[in-house]
């Protein structure tokens, strides 16, 4: 928050100074007028605004998505994991709580001070309705003259025009204060001036408010002025009246409405005779325009800087920025020493096992057995804790600092209240299945600066657990040897889908360890060393078919033809939602590849099209088809590498 002020504060500035710099001393009064409005309202989104290039993560078509049906069963199950190699336990915390009270203070003070402001403000405007209901209303045009019975300045709030009743009789003075006053009503002055002063209540410590105050009110007298020399002519005439008025006293309550004081006059007199001719306006707005755009982009680039560096530099901002601001990032495994525990959904497009339907998985899903501990994976307060009869089930959401937050579903036990405070690696609920779900297991969420995140890029292990060799899990789909694969999850864990002539459902090897499974029998578990010559073959006779990788296929005509009806289709373009709209931007041709799915009824309720086109751009899928040449060669040498340990 304090950056985000700070921000408006120097915006503020800013714009202020090329206010001075070029606009002030021109009798531009209503470019000056809009200018300064501008920069009022400008500076206020300065904290929000970010011009960047989509980073959102996309569709990548390697095996994962294309074999998800063969590993569908193992995310639904719980892993197996027997007593000698069980998750290490926890020691449940006590949340700790702790009063800012430097905030609190600071926070009081500015309530305080401003709820004063706010008194103050409401009173002046009280004050000039009251004026203007209890003293003798004259109709002037599209205005009312109210007619006061002490002398004062004449000055307007809205449509009324306040002026001492001798001076409305003295018909030489009448006509041209009235000229003026008719100015500021007519050109709504007294709005700006709410404007202001509201801001002023709101950021009362912010001193550039009250110059922005003093050079509106200026503008509008100057503005007023070129009124009342338009219609009589008179500059000396005029400027003798002014003087006139110049040093009667202002009560308070006027400070809200359009008026003259001595401070002005000297500026005033000046602006009378000051003339711009258009070659110096188009100046000005040649030195203007540029200066303008490079301030907007200045103030607004802040995400888009981030978006389109590279991977490298990505890595060392992130490191300067945690040293600088000691960034609370999350860097723990949810479920802590997670040796034995499976990756069972990662994060992006995928089949949704329930429904069938595919789907953006914003998140990780790791199979555990109910009870399992989840830990807190940053430090932080926690936001959220709620129970849904679906999607999440039980779920905590914890806030880490302004820039992370993290989430943790379908939970069986939940061990936090809202605004506890929660350190790294405590206890905060336990593994469950009480939402959308088909079997036990932690769904992880990491949300940066309000946009959901890949997880797998925020967990490491804890930091007292030893190096783990890794873990192979090989499982049998298919008699067909083209489903054999190899997915990395992390660096400890590997699931491989056999091919023909393996006898045992599933293998998984761990650290001279070996745990054969039949289906329907208990598991056998066996040491490395003690392994008979079958259960040897069995891990021997791995092998590694081609990579598969989606093959190109363009949208068809009655795609194109109807892609743009909200009605048939919901558009995603490489895992973004779209407007269908922004289809006729775009031609078959400039997509590689499209996935259409029909929307069953569970999947259908709130939504009006019948069928999800997913689309890749032919830029995206050149990528991802490098990204997955790029991955199938490190499988391969990581699962030779595993084999070639096996010393039998």
């Amino acid at each position: 928050m304090i950056a985000g002020l700070f921000e408006i504060f120097l915006c503020l500035l800013v714009l202020f100074g090329i206010y001075k710099l070029v606009l002030e001393q021109t009798a531009l009064h209503r470019v000056k007028r809009f200018y300064l409005l501008f920069a009022l309202i400008f500076s206020l989104t300065t904290p929000w605004l970010n011009l960047e290039i989509s980073s959102d993560k996309i569709m990548i078509p390697t095996g994962e998505m294309i074999s998800e049906t063969l590993y569908e069963v193992v995310a639904n199950e719980q892993a197996i994991t027997p007593e000698a190699i069980s998750p290490s336990e926890y020691t449940e915390v006590k949340p700790k709580t702790s009063i800012n009270y430097a905030a609190w203070t600071i926070s009081g003070l500015y309530l305080v001070i401003a709820f004063v402001l706010l008194i103050r403000f409401g009173r002046n405007i009280y004050q000039l309705f009251s004026k203007a209901r209890k003293n003798t209303r004259i109709p002037y045009k599209s205005a009312e003259v109210v007619l006061l019975g002490q002398p004062t300045i004449p000055h307007n709030f809205l449509k009324f025009i306040f002026m001492h009743n001798e001076d409305y009789k003295k018909e030489a003075l009448r006509e041209q204060l009235l000229a003026h006053e008719l100015g500021h009503a007519l050109q709504r002055h007294s709005l700006d001036i709410l404007l202001v002063e509201l801001l002023q209540v709101l950021f009362w410590f912010n001193p550039m408010y009250y110059f922005y105050a003093k050079a509106i009110r200026l503008n509008h007298e100057y503005l007023a002025d070129a009124m009342v020399l338009g219609k009589f002519n008179d500059i000396a005439n005029y400027q003798r009246l002014l003087l006139k008025f110049a040093n009667r006293n202002q009560s308070n309550e006027m400070s809200l409405a359009c008026l003259s004081n001595y401070s002005l006059t000297k500026k005033r007199f000046k602006m009378m005779t000051q003339q711009t001719t258009k070659m110096a306006a188009l100046v000005r707005a040649a030195i203007l325009l540029p200066l303008l755009a490079v301030t907007t982009l200045c103030f607004s680039l802040k995400t888009k800087a981030e978006a389109i560096i590279g991977n490298n530099a990505n890595t060392l901002i992130s490191t300067i920025e945690n040293s600088i601001f000691q960034e609370n990032k999350p860097e723990l495994h949810p479920l802590g020493d997670y040796k034995y525990l499976r990756t069972t959904s990662t994060y992006g497009m995928r089949k949704d096992p329930v429904t069938k339907e595919d789907k953006m998985h914003k998140g990780v899903d790791f199979s555990a057995k109910t009870g399992t501990p989840v830990i807190a994976t940053a430090s932080g307060t926690v936001e959220k804790v709620e129970s849904l009869k679906g999607g999440y089930g039980n779920y905590i959401q914890i806030k880490h600092d302004d820039q992370y937050q993290t989430l943790y579903a379908q939970l069986s036990e939940m061990n936090v209240q809202v605004g506890d405070k929660v350190e790294k690696g405590q206890l905060i609920g336990k593994v469950g299945n009480t939402g959308h779900s088909t079997g036990p297991h932690l769904h992880y969420e990491v949300i940066k600066a309000g946009e959901k995140v890949d997880p797998k890029d925020y967990y490491k292990a804890t930091p007292d657990t030893p190096t783990r060799p890794a873990i192979l899990i090989l499982e049998q789909k298919s008699r067909d040897p083209k489903n054999v694969a190899v997915y990395a999850v992390k660096e400890e864990h590997y699931d491989v889908n056999l091919g023909a002539g393996f006898e045992y459902e599933k293998i998984i090897y761990d650290d001279n360890k070996a745990i054969f499974l039949r289906k329907n029998e208990e598991p056998i578990i066996k040491d490395m060393a003690n392994l008979s010559v079958e259960q040897k073959q069995a891990l021997k006779s791995l092998t590694l078919p081609p990579r598969p990788y989606l093959g190109k296929l363009q949208p068809t005509q009655e795609i194109v033809e109807n892609w743009s009806d909200p009605t048939i289709y919901g558009i995603w373009i490489d895992d973004k939602k779209v407007d269908n709209s922004v289809m006729s931007n775009y031609k078959a041709s400039d997509f590689s590849h499209y996935f259409k799915s029909f929307l069953y009824p569970n999947a259908k309720k709130g939504k009006i099209y019948s069928y999800q086109l997913n689309l890749t751009t032919n830029e995206k899928y050149e990528k991802d088809k490098i990204r997955a040449t790029e991955q199938k060669a490190e499988w391969e040498k990581t699962t030779k590498a595993f084999l070639a340990k096996l010393d039998f």
